[in-house]
Formats: structure tokens, C-alpha cells, sequence
């Protein structure tokens, strides 16, 4: 699923992201991945993944996947489900949708079993230290306290970024705060393989020109 490195825009399920605006933002998504030459994913709410996912060519995944197999579970998010409508992974306890820590390595199995990509949001280098020994495709760190806020994440836990590149095996994904091209080019001097961004691009007033922003980053490290 990953081309390394590469941005992973979460749609949320903000106004912009959902129905006919959601589909006309993944098509800008994918144009300016194009323009670029950088890689960008879409994770997207589950209910209206397989419309992206056919609409577009970029790889694109759920926000979050249960850890259940086919049977008698009403309301879940099935692993398979994900898979049958062109989904290629899922995130997995994101600070918004946590699931339990001795659970964890439940979902990631659950999607090794369909055939998807998981990237597991951690808040902490010991998380990132425990989830790694469940092997999922990738880690995100994520500071829940810096999301959709205004100090980036490589500013506001520079020396946490640091640590756990080191320590991390796994390709790592770091997001919270992340707007500029300058958050993208430290990101990854730090030893991540990616960022992952939400209302940076989703929420922005010219979501072409943050896209612009943020690709170019990726451009000027390469």
C-alpha cells in the first residue's frame, strides 16, 4: 500500500469530507499527488470508501476496522468488508477511535486476515515500542494534545520524533499540527516515512494551495 515516503490525508468526517464534497476533494488529492510526483493516501470513513476508492487511483483506507471475523456481528466494521469495496488498510486506534492497548494486536490480525495494510496510531514511545512487537504495516505517532491545533508536532515533541525514529524499526508516520512544508521536511529528517494530516487540508480555506504546500516538502527533501 505505502510508497515511502508519502502523505496520508484523513478525511474525518468533517462537512468537507463527506458526500459529493468528499469525492470532488479526493479527486484534487489525487491531481496534485500527480503534479507532484508524491505519493498520497486517503483514509476515509468506511461508508463511503468504496465510492473513493473507484472514483480515484490512489490507495485508500478505512479510518478504523474491528477485530472480528464473518458472523453475528451487527453494526462492526468487517476486515473482509473494507477489502471487497477497494480498500487496501485501515487506521487503527486513532486517538479519536481507541481501542483496547492489550487488544491491539486483535485488529492488526484481523487485518493481516483480509489482506489489508493497518497503521497504528501510538501517543507514546513506549506504545510505539509495544505495537511494533504486534507487527503491524506502519506506526503513526500522533500527540492527541496537538491535533488539529496550531503547534506542529515536530516543534511541539521534537525530541520525542526523534526518539522513537530511532528506536522504531517499522516505517514510521507522525502527524498533529503539521501544516507547512517546513513540518514536512522535519518530519523526515527525523526518521519518519511519512506524515499524516487532517484538517491542514480538509478544513483549509484553498485546500490546492496547502496540498501544494505540504507536497512540496516532500519534493525539496528528495
Amino acid at each position: 500500500m505505502f510508497q515511502y515516503p508519502c502523505l496520508i490525508v484523513n478525511f474525518k468526517n468533517y462537512a468537507s469530507t463527506i458526500g459529493e464534497a468528499g469525492l470532488e476533494l479526493a479527486k484534487l488529492i489525487e491531481k496534485k499527488s500527480k503534479q507532484h510526483g508524491v505519493p498520497v493516501v486517503l483514509a476515509v470513513n468506511p461508508i463511503g470508501l468504496e465510492r473513493i476508492a473507484r472514483s480515484v487511483k490512489l490507495p485508500v483506507i478505512s479510518q478504523h476496522v474491528d477485530a472480528i471475523s464473518v458472523g453475528a456481528h451487527t453494526g462492526s466494521i468487517l476486515p473482509e468488508s473494507i477489502s471487497f469495496s477497494s480498500g487496501v488498510g485501515s487506521l487503527i486506534n486513532h486517538s479519536e477511535k481507541h481501542v483496547p492497548k492489550q487488544d491491539i494486536h486483535l485488529y492488526i490480525n484481523a487485518c493481516k486476515r483480509s489482506f489489508l495494510d493497518s497503521l497504528v496510531c501510538v501517543e507514546t514511545l513506549q506504545d510505539a515500542l509495544d505495537v511494533q512487537a504486534c507487527n503491524p504495516s506502519a506506526i503513526c505517532y500522533e500527540p492527541s494534545e496537538l491535533i488539529g491545533g496550531d503547534v506542529s508536532v515536530t516543534h511541539g515533541k521534537e525530541d520525542l520524533v526523534r526518539q522513537i525514529g530511532e528506536q522504531i524499526s517499522l516505517p514510521l508516520f507522525i502527524g498533529a499540527g503539521i501544516k507547512t512544508r517546513e513540518d514536512v521536511l522535519k518530519s523526515l529528517s527525523l526518521g519518519a516515512e511519512g506524515v499524516l494530516v487532517a484538517s491542514g487540508v480538509c478544513c483549509a480555506t484553498d485546500p490546492a494551495a496547502a496540498l501544494d504546500e505540504l507536497l512540496l516538502g516532500f519534493k525539496e527533501f528528495n
